[in-house]
C-alpha cells in the first residue's frame, strides 16, 4: 500500500521548489485528505485550482519514484503534515514542504538543539572553540546542529560525535556522497549522525542550495552560538538569520582589530549576546526545558554508563594547546578566586581578555561564579 501522504508531500516539494512559501500551506490546508490517493478523481477535485493546473501523471509518478527510492535506501520522509515535524520551522514563511533525513530524526519540539556557525577557515582558536564548545553542549544532552562543513562547523560535528549524536544540515539531496562533500567526514561519525535536506535525492550541490539550507540552520535549534565571523560571511548570515527568526544567539567577542571577528563583533549592535561562558548558555535552555538539561561534564544514559570528553579521560591539564593570551592571562593568576578587573595591567584588550577566559573555562581550568568572579579550579 502507498504512503500516499509522503507521496502527495513530496509532490507539492517537488512542483513549488525548495524555499516556497505556498508548500507548507498547501499540505496545512490538504491535511484532510493528504494521505489519499491526489490521482484519484474524486480526491483529485478536492485540490486548490493552482495545483490541479500543475497536476500531471508523470509528475505524480516521480514522487511516487522518489518516495519507493528513499524507502529502497533506508531514508526516512519528515512531511509539513506530521507531528513530528519541527514547530520552529513551521513558523518561518517558507518552511520546507519535507524533510530527507538519514539516521534517527531528533524530538526537536520536546528537547534542546543548538546551531553552531562559524567559517570554513577560521582560527586555531576558533576551530578549538567549536570542538570544544559542541562536546560540552552534547555532553548534556543537547542536540547539535551544523552544515557539516569544513572547519567551524567539521570541528562542530567531531566534538558532538566523540560524545553524543549530532546533525548534519546538507545543501545538496540527502544520498549526496557526504564524504566528498567534506573529506574529514568518517563513516563512524555518519553512523553517529542524524544527516537532514529538504533536497530531493540526486540534488547536486548548488550554490543557492547553501542559501536556502542556512535557513534551516538558523531556524530548527533553539539557540545559535556564531564561533566568529568575518563581514557578509555565510555564518554571519545564519546568525542574522536567527535574530530574524526571533532566536537567540550568542556571538564570541574577537579583537577588534581582526577580520575574522567584525562581522560577529557587529551582531552585537543587532541583539546578539556575548558569550562569555557557557554556564548563561545553559541556564537559557534550562530556562525552556526544564530538568532536561543534563548535568556539568557528565550524563547518565539508560545503562548507567558515564559518558565524558576525551578531555576528562585524559584526566590531566596542559597548557599546551592553550592560545597565547590564555595562557598570560593563567599565569598572570596569584588567586583563587578573580574578576576581569585583575588583568587589567596585561597589554591585552578587552575582546582578547574575554576570549580567553571563555578558552581557559572550555578547557576547565577555571570556572565562573555569579557576579562576574571566576575561580581556579
Amino acid at each position: 500500500m502507498k504512503d500516499y501522504s509522503r507521496v502527495n508531500s513530496v509532490f507539492i516539494a517537488n512542483t513549488f521548489k525548495p524555499g516556497s512559501k505556498k508548500s507548507g500551506k498547501l499540505i496545512e490546508d490538504l491535511k484532510d485528505i493528504i494521505d489519499l490517493d491526489f490521482s484519484d478523481r474524486k480526491i483529485h477535485s478536492q485540490l486548490s485550482a493552482e495545483l490541479k493546473e500543475k497536476f500531471s501523471l508523470t509528475a505524480y509518478q516521480s514522487a511516487i519514484d522518489t518516495v519507493d527510492y528513499c524507502i529502497s535506501s533506508g531514508y526516512g520522509i519528515l512531511s509539513f503534515a506530521d507531528e513530528d515535524y519541527p514547530t520552529a520551522l513551521k513558523s518561518i514563511e517558507n518552511p520546507p514542504a519535507v524533510l530527507y533525513y538519514r539516521g534517527k530524526f531528533p524530538d526537536f519540539n520536546n528537547y534542546p538543539s543548538v546551531t553552531i556557525a562559524g567559517p570554513r577557515r577560521p582560527t586555531e582558536l576558533g576551530q578549538e572553540l567549536s570542538y570544544r564548545l559542541s562536546s560540552r553542549f552534547s555532553l548534556r544532552g543537547i542536540t547539535v546542529v551544523s552544515g557539516g562543513g569544513t572547519g567551524c562547523e567539521f570541528e562542530a560535528l567531531k566534538g558532538a560525535t566523540d560524545s553524543r549524536k549530532t546533525v548534519i544540515i546538507l545543501p545538496c539531496g540527502i544520498d549526496c556522497d557526504v564524504l566528498k562533500y567534506n573529506p574529514g567526514i568518517t563513516r563512524d561519525i555518519l553512523e553517529n549522525a542524524c544527516v537532514i535536506s529538504e533536497f530531493a535525492p540526486k540534488t547536486p550541490q548548488l550554490k543557492y542550495n547553501y542559501i536556502l539550507r542556512n535557513r534551516i540552520l538558523a531556524a530548527i535549534s533553539d539557540i545559535t552560538v556564531l564561533i566568529e565571523a568575518a563581514e557578509g560571511s555565510g555564518a554571519l548570515i545564519t546568525a542574522e538569520k536567527s535574530l530574524e527568526f526571533g532566536k537567540t544567539v550568542y556571538a564570541i567577542p574577537g579583537n577588534l582589530l581582526q577580520n575574522e571577528y567584525k562581522g560577529s563583533n557587529k551582531l552585537f549592535l543587532k541583539g546578539a549576546k556575548p558569550f562569555v561562558d557557557d554556564k548563561s548558555v545553559f541556564n537559557d535552555f534550562e530556562t525552556l526545558y526544564p530538568g532536561k538539561i543534563g548535568a556539568d561534564n557528565e550524563i547518565t544514559e539508560a545503562k548507567g554508563n558515564k559518558v565524558t570528553s576525551k578531555f576528562e579521560k585524559n584526566n590531566i591539564k596542559s597548557q599546551e594547546t592553550l592560545s597565547k593570551e590564555a595562557k598570560m592571562l593563567y599565569n598572570h593568576l596569584d588567586r583563587q578566586i578573580f574578576s576581569v578587573e585583575d588583568f587589567s595591567s596585561l597589554k591585552l584588550t578587552a575582546n582578547e581578555i574575554l576570549s580567553a577566559l571563555t578558552e581557559l573555562e572550555l578547557e576547565q581550568f577555571i570556572s565562573a561564579l555569579p557576579g562576574g568572579k571566576y575561580k581556579i579550579l
